[in-house]
């Protein structure tokens, strides 16, 4: 008789960015036991890594804005709210959509809290290494951490790496870019401190830079718009 693996983990989620932490929590609520692997010391994804500091497509254009995704996004807007964010839709000054500002250090906050409060097992500083399957069936992961490296089974695996990690591992067919093999622009926000709240950013000169440099630059940037912001980074105008 064959004895039957028993898993560490119901689901296992690689990625901790926004569709990680709706998967863990999706699944925690269905009563599952999680494991959720983040390479950063952080939660968050792009919105923690990269500055992008606005959630869009929660709400629909319009004149007034409207509710499209509830779920776990509203479980997330509702927890920036009690740590002073705004959490409600905002319109867009350059594309008229309707995003919600964030602040990456508060929502990194927000998204521990969140995840903790579903008893979610987090493993951040790791990456997934490796995968071991039998057939088409994948069966565990090996999970390098600082702490070294320890095998993870799990029943059901989710792949929100961003980059496609674990399909990439598992030998699962996958498509970089798009129909001709491009892919989506850079995002290239920075941070710099120390500058007067009261300071006015010269937005056209932004916009006049970037033209000069797209006249002659190796690489053109995309977004030519000039978004700034000043003072708390979730009052961001970068667009969204």
């Amino acid at each position: 008789m064959t004895k039957r693996f028993e898993a560490d983990y119901d689901v296992a989620v690689c990625g901790g960015g926004a569709a990680g932490v709706a998967a863990a929590i999706g699944a925690a609520k269905a009563g599952a036991k999680v494991c959720l692997v983040e390479k950063y010391g952080f939660l968050g994804g792009a919105a923690t890594t990269s500055q992008v500091y606005a959630y869009c497509g929660l709400f629909q254009q319009g004149v007034e804005p409207k509710r499209a995704v509830a779920g776990v996004a509203a479980e997330v807007t509702d927890e920036l709210k009690t740590h002073g964010l705004d959490g409600e839709a905002y319109r867009s000054e350059t594309t008229g959509n309707w995003i919600v500002l964030l602040d990456g250090e508060v929502l990194k906050f927000a998204l521990d809290n969140l995840v903790r409060s579903y008893g979610i097992d987090v493993k951040l500083h790791t990456r997934v290494a490796s995968v071991a399957r039998t057939a088409d069936r994948l069966e565990a992961i090996t999970l390098a951490g600082m702490g070294g490296r320890t095998r993870v089974a799990a029943e059901a695996f989710v792949d929100a790496s961003g980059d496609a990690n674990l399909a990439m591992l598992a030998g699962v067919p996958f498509q970089i870019g798009d129909g001709e093999g491009k892919l989506q622009a850079l995002t290239m926000p920075i941070r710099i401190g120390g500058i007067d709240r009261d300071l006015r950013i010269d937005r056209a000169a932004l916009q006049a830079a970037i033209a000069r440099y797209n006249g002659k630059g190796a690489y053109p940037i995309q977004r030519t718009d000039g978004g700034s912001s000043s003072g708390c980074p979730c009052r961001t105008t970068c667009g969204g």
